[in-house]
């Protein structure tokens, strides 16, 4: 997680819960010892954060998109009354 970018929304410590989620769901695993266990921790945590990662890149999901602040974007003036009012029978018509 320390050389993960900034601004991450998966946090260390819902790596390690999603990955015990992931370690406990298997069923009938007997651990040979702790290297055993810590290995198969590392590779599902390995896997959640390439899943994130991935899911991130989708397109569906605004990949290759650049975030932009909210206070930069110059939002419109809006129209008066009058005039929004004759832009819609303008557009009727």
């Amino acid at each position: 997680m320390a050389s993960e970018a900034p601004g991450q929304t998966l946090q260390a410590t819902a790596l390690v819960h999603e990955a015990w989620l992931r370690l406990a769901g298997v069923q009938n695993i007997e651990w040979n010892g702790r290297i055993h266990f810590f290995n198969a921790a590392a590779e599902a945590m390995r896997r959640i954060l390439i899943d994130n990662a991935r899911r991130k890149q989708a397109l569906r999901h605004g990949g290759q998109m650049a975030r932009t602040d909210v206070a930069a974007v110059e939002l419109p003036s809006p129209m008066p009354d009058d005039e929004l009012l004759a832009l819609d029978e303008a557009l009727d018509r």
